[in-house]
């Protein structure tokens, strides 16, 4: 079952990540709640929040020019919203529960979860219905 947004997910060339961070930081208020590096350097996971508020999460997928999974899709559609994340109770049972109702989903980054450098489990789902990425987030026990 679904139970709120968890975050958005906002593509970034790297080489305004200086730019972008200052207006998210010093123009917005957010700050750095953590930082990964995935890809072996090639992509920068910096997720922001609110200074006082843990339910205004924004993640920042940073291309560094390096054939990231991302720089594709910043090359089409520049810097924007990526991403909407879900947070589920339960990955496998929405997975499964609206695969049934909707026969047009696709999975641009495979089928399965993945599990996240936190502990998180992540699977990317996008309908023909709506041309929308989304990411199915369970939060690690």
């Amino acid at each position: 079952m679904i139970i709120g947004v968890e975050h958005l997910g906002i593509a970034v060339n790297g080489k305004r990540l200086d730019t972008v961070m200052d207006f998210f930081c010093n123009v917005l208020g957010f700050k750095v709640e953590r930082t990964h590096e995935v890809e072996g350097g090639r992509l920068r996971l910096i997720f922001l929040s609110a200074k006082d508020v843990k339910c205004a999460k924004i993640e920042l997928l940073v291309d560094f020019g390096r054939n990231s999974s991302i720089a594709g899709f910043i090359k089409r559609h520049g810097e924007i919203v990526h991403h909407i994340a879900l947070r589920v109770d339960n990955i496998n049972e929405t997975l499964k529960n609206i695969k049934d109702k909707d026969p047009t989903l696709t999975f641009p980054y495979g089928e399965e979860p993945l599990t996240n450098p936190t502990g998180d489990k992540v699977v990317f789902v996008k309908s023909k219905r709506l041309n929308v990425l989304f990411d199915l987030f369970e939060k690690a026990k």
